[in-house]
């Protein structure tokens, strides 16, 4: 049997339709997000909750990936009982779905849905602020601008908050459009900015690892900068996409928003991953010191359990002052062996490997 363009709801045109599929495709491409987020965070849990080598739990870490969780899964299931609500449960509506889209969206169910997602958009541009800041040692001159940033797109989401749970006014009002451009565009450009920076640090710290070590010990700080750029280019891709629609008032908007809700958390998960195993940019790092047990050679030639403290801060220089690492003195500028140079050269790239 073939099918009939008879079939179709009565008194809807084809863009009536094409709004209409544009919020069931953008339902289930917010699903997939969830299920990416699920997983990782199942990952992060898991790993966090494993005993690790100091004897403690990172127990804000474990409360904030349960935040998480709790806030998209509130999304999440929100968005889709707006769905049901809007296709199912009052289908003849006056005015048909899209009519109930626009005179409801201020609705206590759906108003809760994206509270979650901005909720969700808060932490996780405050850990991505917070991890810069620790990259860059907490200078002043560093970090105060994408505070401002951050704190900027806050204000703005809240404002858009008010807007839409107030009565009459909805998401695609001539106030709530101008909150919500600038929210957006705020947190696009908070993004970017933190991620150019940090991709440049850490860019700027292999080359000094290249030209001290070569490029054996470098090789963490592209797989690192590699994770960080493809991470954020989904967000930012999508953060893009939404705000270029909205702005042009394109039902494409409808597809992004519910995956760019649930999917900007996906980027501080992987690094959530990377800190959970140890292998994420820790306070001593920041200080410029990385402590790593390792063998070191005595007088004598023989092995040695030891630990050696690399101060990351010196990379800079040919030189890295004196150490006592046991029974051998590091002199500055020199090394007692071969196998010393090649362990401080692994030490330092562990080290590195703490950048994010």
């Amino acid at each position: 049997m073939s099918l009939s363009k008879d079939w179709a709801p009565p008194g809807e045109t084809e863009s009536d339709l094409w709004l209409e599929r544009s919020n069931l495709d953008g339902m289930m491409l917010g699903c997939v997000a969830y299920g990416i987020l699920f997983v990782l965070i199942v990952q992060a849990l898991q790993s966090l909750w494993r005993k690790p080598r100091t004897g403690r739990r990172s127990w804000w870490l474990i409360i904030y990936v349960i935040c998480i969780l709790i806030l998209a899964t509130v999304g999440a299931g929100t968005n889709i009982k707006f769905i049901e609500m809007t296709y199912i449960d009052y289908r003849n509506y006056p005015g048909g779905p899209n009519a109930f889209t626009f005179d409801l969206y201020g609705t206590p169910i759906n108003v809760a849905d994206f509270t979650a997602f901005v909720l969700v958009n808060w932490l996780t541009d405050g850990m991505m602020v917070y991890r810069f800041s620790m990259i860059w040692n907490f200078k002043p001159f560093m970090i105060v601008f994408p505070i401002l940033i951050f704190l900027g797109s806050v204000s703005m989401s809240i404002s858009l908050l008010i807007g839409i749970s107030s009565p009459g006014v909805g998401f695609w009002s001539a106030s709530a459009a101008r909150f919500t451009i600038a929210y957006w565009s705020l947190t696009l450009s908070l993004n970017v900015i933190l991620t150019t920076l940090i991709v440049g640090r850490l860019w700027f710290m292999r080359r000094q690892m290249h030209s001290l070590f070569g490029k054996e010990y470098t090789r963490t700080y592209t797989s690192i900068m590699a994770m960080l750029i493809e991470s954020a280019s989904i967000v930012t891709v999508f953060d893009f996409i939404f705000v270029v629609s909205y702005a042009r008032n394109s039902n494409v908007q409808n597809v992004v928003l519910p995956a760019l809700g649930i999917g900007q958390a996906i980027g501080p998960m992987l690094i959530i991953l990377r800190v959970a195993n140890g292998r994420a940019w820790n306070k001593d790092t920041a200080a410029g010191t990385r402590t790593a047990t390792g063998l070191t050679w005595n007088a004598s030639g023989r092995k040695n359990a030891s630990n050696t403290v690399v101060p990351l801060s010196e990379l800079g220089n040919k030189s890295f002052g004196t150490h006592n690492t046991g029974s051998v003195t590091k002199t500055e500028g020199g090394f007692n062996s071969p196998s010393e140079y090649d362990l401080r050269a692994k030490t330092t790239a562990a080290a590195a490997e703490e950048a994010v």
